[in-house]
């Protein structure tokens, strides 16, 4: 069974399959670094569970002095401090009738455009190398049959140029798997950050290190080139406390004073609802989101834009813009590292 079009955005994004990856994001408000690891799991078949699930584990850490929030237009109040995400999703897919008509148009093309691939003794190994291909054209899917009418080969075929990448496209998405598919999953984050302060009555330098986590439920829905997310989470973070000026009482001159955030830092507790859009439009691919904070009435809006591709054609990387109602002009941002995919397989 072809698995569900998920997606996979910035290192952040709720739902996402099984990839290894390292990102870095750059932002005008701060940096950060994030590692992940993950596997997908297909369980026992039975109507109430999902047809294969995801579990990843993610370690993150700003990069710089981490003074501010690198990912203010999110909301994420963890963002500069160094954490750990552990992620469960699962995915629900349906294969569906096709019909007479399909087979013979997407495997009339597939088989046409394979003839004209081996008349010209196609690929060849450059081919294989550029459209990262182990073996070329599978041959082996059943009896009787001269080619495979699959993705893989749809995939190949379209790389050298003999598939329209439109047809190979429909078929991937429209053929194999039904218009719409869901996904719900949760994760749980962890972090640790040690804040530097100003005691209020001795003014001497102090620090203290606290533990922000947040918990999040999410669910999705796909159909063709799109996906759309809605979640919430609720976060315990800290902040810095207001930052001034103390002297000591003077016992003599000149007096020494010192500046920085007075008194520890400060526990705030928000549940924060979101809403994601995910889409690939030809060479680019949007990942815009809203969050609102329901405690402080804070919205936050969030836009990545992809268009720097690898070596397989699959976008890796982009600008994002940020704004945030509780503050003035907007984020701008750099990102390189995690594939943005409609599809596990890409």
């Amino acid at each position: 069974m072809p698995k569900l079009n998920s997606g996979n955005g910035p290192a952040d994004s709720p739902v996402e399959t099984a990839r290894n990856y390292a990102e870095i994001s750059a932002s005008t408000a701060n940096s950060k670094a994030t590692l992940k690891v993950a596997t997908d799991y297909a369980p026992p078949a039975q109507r109430s569970l999902p047809d294969f699930m995801t579990f990843s584990g993610s370690v993150s850490t700003p990069l710089g002095n981490g003074n501010s929030n690198a990912q203010l237009a999110t909301l994420d109040g963890l963002s500069d401090s160094t954490n750990l995400t552990l992620k469960l999703v699962g995915f629900w897919a349906h294969t569906r009738t096709t019909t007479a008509e399909e087979n013979a148009h997407y495997c009339g093309e597939i088989g046409q455009a394979a003839q004209n691939a081996e008349t010209l003794k196609r690929p060849d190994p450059v081919d294989l190398k550029r459209c990262n291909s182990k073996s070329g054209l599978e041959k082996t899917c059943g009896e009787g049959k001269k080619l495979c009418c699959n993705n893989s080969n749809a995939d190949l075929l379209s790389c050298m140029g003999f598939l329209p990448r439109t047809e190979a496209e429909a078929f991937k998405h429209h053929f194999w798997v039904s218009p719409v598919s869901w996904s719900l999953g949760s994760s749980l984050t962890v972090g640790t950050k040690t804040y530097k302060f100003l005691d209020s009555i001795t003014t001497a330098n102090s620090k203290k290190t606290q533990t922000p986590w947040s918990a999040q439920i999410f669910g999705a829905f796909q159909w063709s080139q799109n996906l759309i997310t809605a979640g919430a989470r609720y976060q315990v973070s800290y902040m810095d406390a207001t930052a001034g000026g103390l002297c000591p009482a003077p016992t003599s001159y000149p007096v020494k004073c010192k500046s920085g955030p007075i008194g520890a830092p400060i526990k705030t507790e928000a549940p924060i609802p979101y809403l994601e859009f995910r889409r690939r439009i030809g060479g680019l691919a949007i990942d815009p989101s809203l969050n609102y904070d329901l405690k402080k009435s804070v919205v936050g809006a969030s836009l990545p834009i992809y268009f720097v591709g690898d070596t397989d054609n699959k976008l890796t990387g982009g600008v994002s813009v940020g704004w945030r109602s509780d503050q003035g002009g907007a984020q701008f941002g750099l990102f390189v590292g995690s594939a943005f995919s409609l599809s596990p397989s890409q």
